[in-house]
């Protein structure tokens, strides 16, 4: 019984907890998820951008709205908050690899971003 409150807490604690980055901040971008629908047409799970700043990290890097993030560092990225997580445990100026689909020619690449 004991491994069962600890797994219940875990549980809680995964639910509750929202990583404090902005998206805006430190990309220059917001996302939302994938909806069902397009999962279908596309074959994959991410999220796709909704906002871009041109001058943002993101931005100068060409990324669009409608461009589709799939993984950052290695992680599946399903959420925003999958993203948050992601960017949390990295310090400002380091390096993220986004695997990412360019919205117009449906091509799937790595892209390297220098992060604020």
């Amino acid at each position: 019984s004991k491994k069962e409150v600890l797994a219940k807490i875990g549980l809680e604690y995964e639910k509750e907890y929202t990583p404090s980055v902005n998206l805006k901040d430190r990309l220059g971008i917001s996302v939302m998820p994938l909806k069902a629908n397009r999962n279908a047409s596309w074959g994959k799970k991410g999220v796709v951008i909704c906002w871009v700043d041109p001058n943002g990290p993101m931005g100068k890097a060409g990324f669009e709205i409608n461009d589709i993030i799939l993984e950052a560092n290695g992680h599946p990225i399903l959420t925003q908050n999958d993203l948050k997580r992601t960017l949390e445990t990295i310090k400002p100026g380091h390096y993220v690899m986004f695997l990412a689909i360019d919205h117009r020619t449906h091509r799937t690449g790595y892209v390297q971003i220098r992060i604020r």
